[in-house]
């Protein structure tokens, strides 16, 4: 087998909103003619979520073969180096089991115990006994999967065996790769039998997520991590296109990035970033609520999710959920991949055996297993099975099942429950969702509220000045520019304390339109009309306290 012409990879460098999942699928389609059937084409992301969204797609292509991969970079690893090569080279115990244990959790439970305060040089060689120790168990955390990987990849005879299978491996969200993934591509590279083609956008890099508390490893500044190591050996392209989000929004994310970006989604001809000046969530929801509801409904068609409230920790909007009716968006972000393992399930209860064993009795594959269940999904949710004897009566034939015996009643409730999950996402998909914004990442919706907990916080996400992004290594900068970007036609910003002077500065040097707040406006104040519409300036009321709205009023 030949070596590639070209070991140097290939990287998309594209910003939010140009569509870089998508964009992958079309490259990942564009190269199935030339796969050999010998060979495996492989798509690696980071979530499940971005995994299933990549699959749905390409199960649309009837050219999909059970040679092409799509997985987590942890499937990946585990599906081609550790499963095939850890028995040979005595890594692993024979019987193991892949968990996300968290260590970090553990370190803190040994050092509560010995009620003494661990240094992180302490710390770090406690955590590398304890992974030890599980993996002698044959207990394999899920964030040991890719050291192991490369640990096994430094043989050269196995990195051969590897990398002839892989003929095309296409890599999502590049930035997010640590310094682990950056040594198993480079193996890869190196072995010169596999095109590599990678995507990502360095803005949307954050050093906890990636590194946890593995600080001791993490790059000491933005320009070191693995991202741009990866671009001087690759051959780079710049998609700076943003198809999410109107001009207004694009402009203003564009202070924050090294390339400027031009959206296709075009002007709106009024502000679409505001600031809202009040600081208790009670009132900050309502104001964005207005604010998004002034948006004209053929703009609001673009999307489903409808609003999005973001901050810094998980629970931000958590003591005003209940009242605004804000659902955590953790719950909902797994209702596909949950979905999908029930229609499996519930495949697999009517066989009355697991989905492995269906599998091999039947003669297929994960692939095709998976499209089984996808296309089950599709026909409840297209209600053209509506009752469980319906289901029944099609598919038993399909999974060489004559009778379902005592399984009867059983399959039934299986398949309501099927059926009632479907109804319930059905509702959910227009309530609004919160986040932490760091797993916010990759999602868009109509309208996004961005809250900062502290003027230092906000200052931060404001800042400009590319020396102190680059030298920000606390993720803050750029955690505000990924809240920034999810929207598509509006963007609320809002901090839970007053602004200083300097901070209205730097807002206003945006050029973001303040909403001043409520109670300052006195009995005059008039509810907005919606975008695009004639407004008068309401007259402010003759007190002192008053503060006039800033930048172009609506």
């Amino acid at each position: 087998m030949a070596r590639t012409s070209s070991p140097k990879p290939s990287l998309t460098i594209a910003g939010p909103g140009a569509g870089k999942t998508h964009k992958m699928v079309e490259r990942i389609v564009a190269r199935l003619p030339e796969l050999a059937q010998n060979r495996y084409l492989a798509g690696i992301t980071f979530t499940n979520a971005a995994c299933n969204s990549i699959q749905d797609r390409l199960l649309k292509s009837s050219g999909c073969g059970p040679n092409v991969f799509i997985g987590t970079f942890h499937s990946f690893a585990n599906r081609f180096i550790i499963a095939p090569f850890a028995d040979m080279k005595g890594s692993l115990p024979e019987e193991r089991l892949f968990c996300g244990i968290d260590i970090r959790e553990l370190v803190n439970e040994s050092e509560r115990l010995s009620q003494k305060k661990l240094t992180p040089d302490l710390r770090s060689i406690l955590r590398g006994r304890i992974i030890k120790s599980l993996i002698k168990k044959g207990v394999v955390p899920y964030d040991e999967i890719i050291r192991l990987s490369v640990e096994l990849l430094g043989d050269q005879r196995l990195r051969e065996c590897v990398c002839r299978r892989l003929q095309f491996l296409f890599i999502d969200e590049l930035q997010d790769a640590d310094t682990r993934h950056l040594r198993l591509f480079e193996h890869i590279r190196k072995a010169g039998y596999t095109r590599i083609d990678a995507v990502g956008d360095p803005e949307q890099y954050i050093y906890t997520f990636t590194y946890h508390e593995r600080s001791a490893v993490a790059p000491k500044t933005f320009l070191k991590i693995p991202f741009f190591r990866f671009k001087q050996k690759a051959n780079c392209t710049f998609d700076l296109n943003n198809r999410r989000s109107c001009q207004e929004i694009v402009d203003f994310t564009n202070h924050f990035r090294g390339e400027i970006l031009h959206s296709e989604v075009g002007f709106r001809g009024e502000p679409r970033v505001l600031f809202i000046e009040d600081t208790e969530l009670v009132q900050i929801v309502p104001r964005f609520r207005e604010q998004a509801d002034r948006i004209p409904a053929e703009q609001r068609k673009r999307h489903q999710r409808q609003r999005l409230y973001l901050g810094f920790e998980n629970a931000t909007f958590d003591e005003v959920a209940s009242r605004f009716g804000i659902r955590r968006l953790s719950i909902g972000a797994r209702e596909k991949k949950t979905l999908l393992q029930a229609s499996l399930a519930l495949l697999a209860l009517c066989h009355g055996s697991s989905s492995r064993k269906v599998c091999t009795e039947l003669g297929l594959d994960e692939h095709n297993w998976r499209k089984l269940g996808l296309e089950l999904l599709h026909q409840v949710r297209d209600d053209h099975i509506q009752e469980a004897a319906t289901f029944t009566e099609r598919w038993l034939p399909r999974l060489r099942v004559s009778d379902l015996q005592e399984r009867r009643e059983a399959v039934a409730d299986g398949f309501d429950e099927l059926r009632n999950a479907f109804s319930t996402t059905r509702q959910l998909q227009w309530i609004d969702w919160s986040s932490s914004i760091n797993k916010a990442k990759g999602l868009e919706a109509i309208a996004v509220l961005a809250v900062a907990s502290n003027l230092n916080q906000l200052q931060k996400w404001c800042m400009m000045d590319r020396t102190q992004r680059n030298a920000d290594t606390t993720d803050t900068c750029r955690l505000g520019f990924v809240a920034f970007s999810r929207p598509m036609e509006l963007l609320c910003i809002a901090c839970l304390k007053p602004l200083d002077n300097q901070t209205r500065s730097d807002l206003q040097n945006l050029d973001v339109t303040f909403l001043p707040r409520r109670g300052l406006m006195g009995s005059s104040y008039t509810p907005l009309l919606p975008f695009g519409s004639a407004v008068e300036q309401p007259s402010p009321p003759a007190s002192a306290a008053y503060v006039p709205p800033l930048g172009n009023p609506y």
